[in-house]
């Protein structure tokens, strides 16, 4: 996994720069080797600012409603996309009322249906959307509902969405099996065209989706993880998905090998992009627009990028101070916690880094010759990290 998401240590002592910002990669020294922050977010930031300013990327983009940009972006595969769902429903039933009515259920819980969105904006960018990039859409959109299903029960979720989860609403072993039906409903849906690819990839991807889980729930109270180990564990977690959804709608138009993996190194950028910035607003965010409490992460002693560089950035007596913060966490502290993290630049740098991803991910687009229509791509690249506070 490591490989495939460029840590900048890797990019700095491999590549020139010129080098890497050809191939949609920006290097971005000095991850987690340095003590001095203002000099690391400097230096991602000139290093992206000087990509953004060659490629024509804005430098700054006004915060904006990711979910209107969202639905201006879908507006563009609005009727792949009501195949999409019509084929999803039809995967959802079953002979059994009750099995039917946890269905049922789990099919209400869909969101923005963004990996489906991901698979046919990436075949309309290399060509054109087939029957088989519908299926397939069909196919992560159930694989990440899977994993959805037994996030909730990791979190202890009581609702989801506005509804209660699929736990709550029966137990947690109704959840789990649930979970491993829609896992194993996907994986037959996959190997249902004449190609045994899709059923590799998307195993491949389900597999380091669930390493990534693992690890992260691992790190909990890990309060020296490193940054390469922590943007290895997002693109397990989250990448990996979005990278196979860009590499499948590819591969189904038709791409050639070299174009669905530069899909893939999109997709896998994105999916860093959207969870760094995630990050940036457990932090800075508000409930309001978060539509949860502020603080999760810390509260949970989850170690994300904000907390990773500051404690990588302070002094052995101001790292005291902040780990006794961390191993007892509560509002309080995290406020007391975001107020000391402000002096070692963490807002600035996490809110660089996540932009640093996004460039990285138009970056690919843009060297892999693609049609007009990758526009879109680029656009939810740009929007991940906008998204307002």
């Amino acid at each position: 996994m490591q490989s495939q998401i460029f840590i900048a240590n890797e990019l700095s002592s491999n590549r020139g720069s010129h080098e890497a910002a050809s191939a949609g990669r920006i290097p971005l020294a000095g991850w987690g080797s340095s003590n001095d922050a203002e000099s690391v977010v400097a230096g991602i930031h000139n290093n992206f600012t000087r990509f953004a300013t060659n490629s024509g990327v804005k430098e700054q983009t006004p915060a904006m409603d990711y979910s209107q940009e969202l639905k201006l972006v879908t507006a563009t595969i609005r009727e792949p996309l009501v195949r999409v769902e019509s084929l999803l429903r039809e995967q959802l039933r079953h002979d059994s009322p009750e099995i039917q009515g946890i269905l049922d259920h789990v099919a209400e819980m869909g969101g923005k249906r963004l990996r489906p969105a991901l698979l046919l904006l990436a075949a309309q960018a290399c060509g054109k959307i087939t029957d088989e990039a519908i299926r397939l859409a069909v196919v992560v959109e159930l694989v990440h509902t899977a994993t959805l299903v037994h996030d909730d029960i990791l979190d202890s979720a009581d609702s989801r969405r506005h509804r209660e989860t699929v736990h709550k609403r029966w137990n947690r072993q109704i959840s789990i099996l649930a979970g491993d039906w829609l896992f194993t409903q996907a994986y037959f849906l996959a190997n249902q065209g004449e190609s045994t690819i899709p059923g590799r990839w998307i195993a491949q991807a389900a597999k380091e989706v669930c390493e990534g889980e693992i690890r992260q729930n691992l790190a909990v109270n890990n309060f020296d993880l490193k940054q390469p180990e922590y943007f290895d564990i997002l693109g397990a977690k989250t990448g990996s998905l979005c990278g196979v959804s860009c590499k499948l709608g590819a591969w189904a138009a038709g791409a050639s090998e070299a174009v669905y993996n530069s899909q893939y190194e999109y997709g896998m950028n994105l999916g860093l992009a959207f969870q760094i910035h995630d990050d940036w607003l457990d932090y800075w965010g508000t409930k309001e627009r978060l539509g949860k409490p502020v603080g999760g992460d810390f509260l949970a002693a989850k170690p994300t990028l904000p907390m990773i560089h500051a404690l990588g950035s302070a002094t052995p007596q101001e790292r005291e101070s902040l780990l006794r913060m961390c191993s007892s966490p509560s509002n309080e502290n995290f406020e007391q916690f975001k107020t000391v993290i402000n002096r070692f630049g963490a807002s600035d740098f996490t809110k660089e880094t996540a932009r640093a991803f996004s460039i990285q991910a138009i970056g690919g687009l843009r060297s892999a010759g693609l049609n007009g229509k990758a526009s879109w791509l680029e656009r939810l690249a740009i929007a991940a990290v906008a998204r307002a506070a």
